[in-house]
C-alpha cells in the first residue's frame, strides 16, 4: 500500500495537480488555484471534439483565431500554426478569413455564440499568455472513431465553473475501474506494479495527460481486452483490442502480438484465433461504420491526411527508432520558440527526413530483424506478454508516437505477475525499472530536450533488445521458478 500511495504522490504532482488563474475576487488580476484540470489539453481535446462537425481537423486554430477577435483579442502573435500542413504557419488574418470562409458557415448562430462562450470561460481560469501557444500546437488529431465517444460527452456536458471539474474526473474514473480489474484479474503483485509505472513515469507523467478530457479511453479499453485474455473468453478480448484501436490506432500493434503468437500453433489454437480476430473485426466494423454515418467519409480522409503528415513530424518529445538512426551534431540545441522557431522547425524536420532516406538501408531490415526475433520469442511466452512484447517493437520501430503514449508500459506488471514467477520475469522487470530510472536520470545528463530524448530513445532501445533476448536466450537458470 505505501508503494501505490507514493505512487500516486507523485503522478498527482505532489498533490498540486495543474495551476489555474481565476479573477481575483479582491482586486484586480488573477489568482493561482491548484486544480485537477489541464487548460492546454482539455483546451484541444474539449473543443476539438464537441465542435468536430463544425471544425474537422483543420478549423480549430483558425476558428479560436476568429472567436478570440470577436470577443476581444487575448491572442498577442501575429501566426496561427496552418493544420493542414503543421510545419509551417499563417497569418492571423489569413486564420480569421479562412474560418470565416470554410468553418463558419457550418455553425448556425447559436452555435457560434455557444463556441465564444467556451472560449470565455477557458478564458477565466486561464492565463492570458496560454492563448498564444493555444494556437502553436498540433491540433486536435484522434480518428473519428474516437469522437463519438468524446463529442457526445463533451455537448452533454457544459463548460462551466460547476461542472468544468467533471471532465478530467471522467479519466480518473477510467482509470480507477482499470485497477479493480486489474487486482481482481491478474493480482496484487500486478497491481502494485502497474500503479508503480504509471504513478512514477516521467515520459508519461501527469503533467503530459492527467487532468485531460478523456485521454486513457484507449488504456482502460486496452486493459479490460488484457483482462478478458486472463479470463480465455477471446471474442471479447478482441473486440476491446479493437475498440482500443479505433480510439487511438496504435493499440492494433497489441492485437497483432496476441495474433502472431497464436499462429505458431495454428491448429491448437485455430478457434482462439478465430474468436479474437472475429471481436476486433466486429469492434472495427461497428466503430467505422458508426462514425461514417455521423461525420462522413470527408472526416476519414482529413484524418488520414493529417495523420500521414504527422508520422514524418519529428517533434521533440516523440519517441521511436527514427530518433536513434537520424541523431547527429546538428540535431540538439536548436530554438522552435516562435514564428522564426517554426520556419526553423520545418527546415530542420526536412533535413531529419532526408537523413533518415538515407540510412533506410541499414535501418528497415535491422527494424525486420527485431521484429522477427520479438516474433519468435511469443513462443516461448503467454499471450499477454506476446501482445505486449510485439506491440512495444512494432510501435517504436515503426512509427514515432508522442512520449505519454508509453504509459503502456506499466502494462508489462500485468503479463509478467499474474502467474508463476522466474527469473527471466523478475530480470525484465530489472530492465524495465532502470529504462523508467533512466527517463528520470536523462534531464540531469543534458538540458537540452533533445538530448534527452534521444537518451530515452536510446535506453527503450535496449530495454526491447533485452527483453527480446531474455525470452529467447536457452538459459535453463531463466526458466527456474521463484
Amino acid at each position: 500500500m505505501a508503494f501505490i500511495l507514493t505512487s500516486l504522490t507523485v503522478y498527482f504532482n505532489f498533490w498540486k495537480f495543474h495551476s489555474i488563474f481565476v479573477d481575483n475576487p479582491d482586486g484586480e488580476g488573477k489568482v493561482e488555484l491548484q486544480r485537477p484540470f489541464h487548460w492546454h489539453e482539455i483546451y484541444h481535446y474539449y473543443l476539438g471534439s464537441k465542435y468536430f462537425s463544425e471544425l474537422g481537423y483543420f478549423g480549430i486554430y483558425n476558428c479560436v483565431t476568429a472567436g478570440d477577435e470577436e470577443r476581444g483579442r487575448l491572442i498577442s502573435i501575429d501566426y496561427v500554426r496552418n493544420l493542414r500542413n503543421i510545419l509551417t504557419s499563417i497569418s492571423h488574418d489569413e486564420a480569421v478569413r479562412d474560418c470565416d470562409k470554410n468553418f463558419k458557415r457550418n455553425f448556425t448562430v447559436e452555435r457560434w455564440d455557444e463556441f465564444k462562450n467556451d472560449l470565455n470561460f477557458l478564458a477565466s481560469i486561464g492565463a492570458s499568455e496560454w492563448w498564444d501557444t493555444a494556437v502553436q500546437d498540433a491540433g486536435f488529431n484522434p480518428p473519428p472513431s474516437s469522437v463519438i465517444f468524446s463529442s457526445s460527452l463533451s455537448n452533454l456536458i457544459p463548460l462551466s465553473s460547476q461542472t468544468y471539474l467533471l471532465l478530467p474526473l471522467l479519466d480518473i474514473l477510467l482509470l480507477l475501474a482499470a485497477t479493480f480489474l486489474i487486482f481482481r484479474n491478474f493480482g496484487m503483485t500486478a497491481l502494485i506494479g502497474f500503479v508503480v509505472i504509471f504513478g512514477v513515469s516521467y515520459i508519461a507523467g501527469y503533467f503530459w495527460n492527467g487532468g485531460a478530457f478523456l485521454r486513457y479511453f484507449w488504456l482502460f479499453n486496452l486493459i479490460v481486452g488484457f483482462s478478458l485474455i486472463s479470463q480465455k473468453r477471446y471474442f471479447w478480448s478482441g473486440l476491446f483490442f479493437g475498440i482500443s484501436a479505433m480510439l487511438r490506432v496504435f493499440p492494433l500493434f497489441f492485437a497483432v502480438g496476441v495474433v502472431v503468437a497464436l499462429l505458431f500453433d495454428f491448429r491448437k489454437n485455430k478457434k482462439v484465433l478465430r474468436d479474437f480476430v472475429a471481436g476486433g473485426a466486429v469492434a472495427v466494423f461497428a466503430l467505422g461504420s458508426l462514425s461514417l454515418l455521423i461525420f462522413g467519409l470527408d472526416a476519414w480522409r482529413d484524418f488520414f491526411q493529417h495523420i500521414l503528415l504527422h508520422k514524418d513530424v519529428y517533434f521533440v518529445f516523440h519517441i521511436g527508432l527514427k530518433k536513434i538512426a537520424t541523431f547527429a551534431d546538428w540535431v540538439p540545441n536548436q530554438n522552435f520558440f516562435g514564428e522564426a522557431g517554426l520556419r526553423l522547425f520545418d527546415a530542420w524536420n526536412r533535413q531529419l527526413w532526408a537523413v533518415w532516406q538515407s540510412r533506410l538501408w541499414l535501418f528497415l531490415p535491422l527494424s525486420f530483424l527485431i521484429t522477427a526475433a520479438a516474433c519468435a520469442a511469443t513462443r516461448k511466452i503467454n499471450l499477454l506478454e506476446s501482445a505486449l512484447l510485439v506491440g512495444t517493437t512494432l510501435i517504436f520501430l515503426f512509427t514515432l508516437p508522442a512520449n505519454y503514449y508509453f504509459v503502456f508500459l506499466s502494462l508489462i506488471p500485468l503479463a509478467l505477475y499474474s502467474q508463476k514467477q522466474n527469473w527471466r520475469k523478475h530480470l525484465v522487470s530489472l530492465g524495465l525499472f532502470g529504462f523508467l530510472i533512466f527517463t528520470w536520470l536523462a534531464p540531469f545528463l543534458s538540458s537540452d530536450g533533445i538530448i534527452q530524448n534521444f537518451y530515452t530513445c536510446c535506453a527503450l532501445a535496449i530495454f526491447i533488445i533485452w527483453w527480446i533476448l531474455l525470452c529467447l536466450l536457452p538459459l535453463d537458470f531463466l526458466k527456474k521458478e521463484i
